[in-house]
């Protein structure tokens, strides 16, 4: 079952998503991450790079409907991927930051099980693999 968190609490995660373009997918994306298992306190911060689509629109609906996982920044203008990442990173408020793109999803042990890789060997980076699918067949890649 996945925790709940008080606004005042720190998380120990901040997972960061950044958004363009992708209104498609992000529903798949953020119900995902808010499935989490995790006890650990995590948030999920959505950073929108001006997006021309409704992608706004369902950021505002997951941030009112779980204001105790997910933030919701926007950029002023268009900046690209690096530079929307780095605007998560800059309110991030958790010990470990993690990246999910907005077209992907994620299981429902992922923040622990990488959790629990960083413990068991502690380490400045865990890398993990992924699993590209075509809508009918899942290919592993592990690294």
């Amino acid at each position: 079952m996945a925790s709940s968190q008080t606004e005042a609490s720190t998380p120990l995660v901040s997972v960061i998503v950044p958004v363009y373009n992708v209104e498609k997918y992000l529903a798949r994306c953020l119900d995902s991450l808010l499935e989490q298992t995790t006890d650990a306190p995590y948030e999920i911060i959505c950073v929108d790079d001006c997006s021309p689509d409704k992608s706004s629109a369902i950021l505002e609906g997951y941030e009112r409907r779980s204001p105790d996982h997910i933030r919701l920044l926007q950029n002023d203008r268009n900046v690209g991927l690096g530079a929307t990442r780095d605007h998560g990173i800059s309110e991030a408020r958790g010990e470990y930051l993690m990246f999910v793109d907005s077209d992907d999803y994620v299981r429902s042990d992922y923040i622990e099980r990488y959790l629990s890789a960083m413990e068991s060997s502690p380490c400045d980076i865990v890398i993990g693999g992924y699993v590209d699918t075509d809508g009918s067949k899942e290919t592993p890649h592990l690294l």
